[in-house]
């Protein structure tokens, strides 16, 4: 079938032409850069937003808005849509979870990256020094056979790192 009406090729063009007319129309009047604000601003103000939500729907006015516009919803046949959207996002769920899969574990990759490249210098070579408080205080003894001494890294210049602590004198308390 593909053979004869090359269908793939047909599908793959509709979808680089697609692909084009929406960077076209995204460059003509910027429209991911517009919805990236608006879920930005959003993020922000979510919180005062929810706060101003929740006194209002604590009202009398609040609660009959909110009754009405419940009834609306039903009357309307929008409730409708919604219970179909559900049925049908339950229905191609499975077709859907591979790529939502896929990107939660590249979001947790990317954190895993930002969380070592923001950790300090010190923390670093901290965790160097940890393995070696642990041999030295605790432990199983078939753990600490095991364990080998830990090598100060070449970049360790200070060798071991002692803390310390200072106080001040306070001219007040006198």
């Amino acid at each position: 079938l593909n053979r004869k009406f090359k269908i793939g090729n047909k599908a793959d063009s509709f979808k680089r032409e697609v692909q084009l007319q929406f960077e076209a129309l995204d460059n003509r009047f910027g429209l991911t850069t517009k919805v990236q604000n608006a879920v930005e601003q959003f993020r922000r103000n979510y919180p005062e937003l929810k706060r101003k939500f929740t006194v209002f729907s604590n009202t009398t006015t609040g609660k009959v808005v909110l009754y009405g516009a419940f009834i609306y919803l039903i009357f309307s046949g929008i409730y409708l849509k919604i219970l179909y959207f559900m049925f049908l996002l339950s229905l191609f769920s499975p077709l859907l979870l591979p790529f939502l899969q896929q990107l939660i574990i590249d979001q947790q990759e990317k954190q895993a990256r930002e969380a070592y490249e923001n950790q300090s210098w010190f923390d670093r070579v901290r965790s160097q020094y940890n393995g070696g408080q642990q041999q030295q205080y605790g432990g199983r003894p078939q753990q600490r056979q095991k364990r080998k001494p830990q090598q100060p890294s070449q970049d360790d210049d200070f060798g071991s790192i002692i803390d310390a602590e200072w106080t001040t004198i306070d001219d007040d308390d006198k």
